[in-house]
């Protein structure tokens, strides 16, 4: 998990994610916010790791995304400046780069 946790952006889904060591995350839109993150996130809640799915459970979401679901994605590579997840409701592979 320590791995994982910092920020992280992924151009082709024009998103930002700050996964923090305390479990917590936050998540940006960049196409609705004109390519920048601002305060405050699309959504954000807490996350964690079960049998190599990352799990990411909203807890402040948006009319289109309610509290108490949960987005999961196969955990397929972590390395120190890039994570690989798998979405399996999509059938795509996302690729995440740190934010330095």
């Amino acid at each position: 998990m320590a791995a994982m946790a910092g920020t992280w952006h992924c151009r082709e889904r024009e998103l930002v994610w700050e996964l923090t060591a305390d479990g917590h995350w936050k998540w940006w839109d960049l196409e609705e916010q004109s390519g920048r993150p601002s305060e405050p996130p699309a959504i954000s809640g807490t996350w964690f790791i079960h049998e190599g799915i990352l799990v990411l459970r909203v807890e402040t979401g948006t009319s289109h995304i309610p509290p108490g679901i949960a987005y999961t994605f196969d955990i397929r590579s972590v390395a120190a400046q890039a994570i690989v997840l798998y979405e399996a409701s999509t059938k795509e592979q996302i690729t995440l780069k740190r934010v330095a």
